[in-house]
């Protein structure tokens, strides 16, 4: 359950970001005044983000009210909780790379949600299924923990801190931003 409303949250927080700009008609207002496109981008971005952190902030209280409420009675795993909230924040940044991407093509909000959903599942199906294929062929070992997302969560939430899906995640976030850094490009000289 947890899965399908982390795959919600990210399409959601940015469906608005640049399709409402251009359906509202302020996209020429917003790309006419002296900012760079990076600079739109990084700020939309950058919000987003923010937003998409204070989400947590409950669910962190809680393990806090738990720790109080039982006096340290109770052990809650510290490097587990940890590894599970930097791995939620990594795949969070490529989720809303993907929801700006998405938000970047079309001027229709609902269609940039449905759009960065997809991307985000196939993305997500893609590890499932190389894990699946990893069972029948050794080949794709080094690929399977690479690109699955579930391997990844199966190693943050043991206490495990593997840099490859952090860097594997900023990258996939750098490449969407650079592809949404483009289509804004050339958006914005179409004015």
């Amino acid at each position: 359950r947890f899965w399908l409303a982390f795959a919600i949250i990210p399409p959601l927080l940015t469906m608005r970001l640049f399709a409402e700009e251009r359906k509202l008609g302020t996209w020429e207002t917003l790309f006419t005044a002296p900012v760079r496109t990076w600079q739109v981008l990084g700020s939309k971005y950058l919000a987003s983000v923010i937003f998409y952190c204070l989400l947590w902030v409950p669910s962190m209280a809680n393990f806090a009210i738990f720790q109080t409420m039982t006096d340290g009675a109770a052990e809650v795993p510290v490097g587990a909780l940890l590894g599970t909230y930097l791995l939620i924040f990594v795949m969070g940044l490529f989720n809303l790379a993907v929801g700006c991407f998405a938000s970047s093509l079309t001027s229709n909000q609902i269609v940039a949600a449905v759009l960065s959903f997809t991307i985000s599942l196939l993305h997500f199906l893609v590890g499932i299924f190389i894990i699946h294929l990893r069972r029948n062929a050794d080949s794709f070992v080094d690929l399977a923990y690479y690109i699955a997302t579930m391997e990844h969560i199966r190693v943050f939430i043991n206490g495990l801190l593997d840099t490859r899906p952090l860097i594997y995640y900023g990258s996939l976030s750098a490449l969407f931003l650079f592809f949404t850094h483009q289509v804004l490009e050339f958006r914005r000289w179409r004015l």
